[in-house]
């Protein structure tokens, strides 16, 4: 295969090498969008694990939010 280049570097067929990777992605995906689900954040934010940047960050902003469900709702604010 000539389209992607770390397909000849593994020691597979390319159909094993390419079950792997989308079961590794669909894995961060389903269990990325569970742990957000449970910090009251919508799933879809787990799309963003698959940027290579952004997913380290995004890793830090869900350890250092608020979640709701361990520490009940946020109070009124008073205006």
């Amino acid at each position: 295969m000539d389209g992607i280049p770390w397909i000849d570097a593994l020691p597979l067929p390319p159909w094993a090498a390419m079950l792997i990777v989308s079961v590794y992605v669909t894995a961060l995906i389903g269990f990325g969008g569970f742990v957000f689900a449970r910090a009251g954040r919508s799933p879809i934010w787990a799309l963003a694990l698959l940027v290579p940047v952004a997913n380290v960050a995004v890793i830090w902003w869900i350890a250092y939010c608020r979640w709701p469900r361990l520490t009940g709702p946020a109070p009124p604010r008073r205006s």
